[in-house]
């Protein structure tokens, strides 16, 4: 993924010597262009390669995987500064013949706003086509994986240009969105950060992830979708020991995919019991905690009874080492 804090700069000139690692040439192109690289390949000639090269490359694959336009296949880095820039103008117009719904259409124009987020002078244009994405998957029956991704762009946008009440308002739809839930963590970190930021700047308290998921649950697109919310809010709920709410709803979880998804299901019916079977295991280990220290207070006590009386008796005159006192005592002669 392009680093939106890196800012747009020209790659290093290639040292002599060095070879395009896709047609093997050595130096510039037939037509001039020179060898670049700006990605996360070392030493002396990895990761060179002529822009036109990188094209090609890409279009082969353009029905079979779209990283080859974002990332340098040797070092599985994504590509930076003027490389990205340039690569994203060309993914765009390799798929200006798709409908402008298609997937790889979205993809693209997603690219190209992202790698001009860096640019000033094209906040005008990024942010029209980032509102465009945002229509488009929104209008689908069924929210596009990638509006999380969208709204995110616009909000990054209205961040950069100092305006947080509205990057607020769509970092909030960015995270509320079900398909939120299935972006990478390291996404989903960079977004509730964000988030986090400018509640900050706007001297807005952060809710917690119980709030969130709460949330979450209510923005679902379909019950499915609730119901994943709902078992990372039992997740939540265990953790911040609310265990009986968080039982409760690791049991609905169980049960509705066990229905929906049936008995079976590895990615559903299974990671719901073992939600649930953490949940129980966590719940019977705070019962234990309850008792032992209900027991523990209980010796206390005893024992500050045990204490006290004996006082009383010292001031009686017995001594409670005596047998006979002991039991004068016992029988109340």
């Amino acid at each position: 993924m392009i680093d939106l804090e890196a800012g747009i700069t020209d790659p290093p000139t290639a040292p002599t010597g060095a070879t395009c690692w896709i047609c093997l040439e050595e130096g510039p192109d037939g037509g001039g262009e020179p060898l670049m690289r700006d990605c996360a390949c070392r030493g002396q000639s990895a990761g060179y390669a002529h822009i036109s090269c990188v094209v090609k490359y890409a279009q082969s694959r353009l029905d079979v995987c779209v990283t080859a336009w974002k990332e340098c296949p040797l070092c599985a880095h994504g590509y930076q500064g003027r490389v990205a820039l340039t690569l994203s103008n060309h993914f765009v117009a390799k798929t200006q013949s798709r409908g402008k719904n298609h997937p790889l259409r979205l993809d693209a124009i997603e690219y190209w706003a992202f790698c001009h987020i860096l640019q000033d002078n094209e906040y005008g244009s990024a942010m029209s086509l980032f509102r465009q994405l945002v229509g488009i998957a929104s209008s689908q029956r069924s929210q596009h994986k990638d509006l999380p991704m969208f709204c995110y762009g616009v909000g990054r946008f209205h961040e950069e240009k100092e305006e947080p009440s509205e990057a607020l308002t769509w970092y909030e739809k960015a995270t509320g969105c079900s398909g939120f839930t299935a972006l990478e963590q390291s996404i989903k970190d960079k977004m509730e950060n964000a988030l986090r930021r400018v509640r900050s700047d706007l001297g807005l308290p952060n809710p917690t992830q119980i709030d969130i998921w709460r949330q979450r649950i209510l923005n679902a697109e379909d019950e499915y979708h609730s119901f994943k919310c709902k078992q990372a809010l039992a997740e939540c709920l265990a953790n911040d020991k609310q265990l009986s709410e968080a039982l409760e709803v690791g049991k609905e979880c169980v049960d509705y995919f066990e229905r929906v998804s049936g008995p079976g299901h590895i990615m559903d019916t299974f990671s719901a019991r073992a939600t649930l079977s953490s949940i129980k295991r966590k719940k019977h280990s705070a019962e234990r905690e309850e008792i032992l220290r209900l027991q523990m207070a209980f010796l206390i006590l005893a024992f500050i009874y045990f204490l006290s009386h004996s006082e009383d008796d010292e001031e009686n005159g017995l001594d409670m080492n005596d047998p006979s006192a002991t039991n004068v005592t016992l029988n109340g002669n």
